[in-house]
């Protein structure tokens, strides 16, 4: 059987955009998993002020299938607030200690 899988990401948003990244954000991790098979997403902010998104998925297959992606102003939206991106960090959860 797969493992559960996880996935790090990290943006640097534009300034005065962090409140429309935010909410795009959070209805395009509604979609990817209401459609796309995910099991949701948290939004973190670092202290130099870049966001960081841990997203879990059943297994990597799922993650990296392709997915038609239906909200398409949202995700619009959330590109459009992004200064920079860094490459995404594909993990496998090991041991799961976090609370449900």
């Amino acid at each position: 059987m797969a493992s559960m899988f996880a996935v790090l990401y990290k943006f640097k948003i534009k300034s005065g955009m962090e409140l429309q990244f935010e909410k795009s954000w959070e209805q395009m991790t509604f979609e990817f998993r209401d459609v796309h098979g995910g099991l949701g997403s948290c939004l973190h902010k670092d202290d130099a002020g870049h966001y960081l998104a841990y997203a879990r998925w059943p297994h990597r297959e799922m993650w990296a299938a392709d997915k038609k992606i239906i909200n398409t102003a949202a995700m619009s939206a959330m590109r459009d607030c992004i200064e920079e991106s860094f490459p995404s960090t594909p993990l496998t959860i090991i041991n799961d200690l976090l609370e449900k």
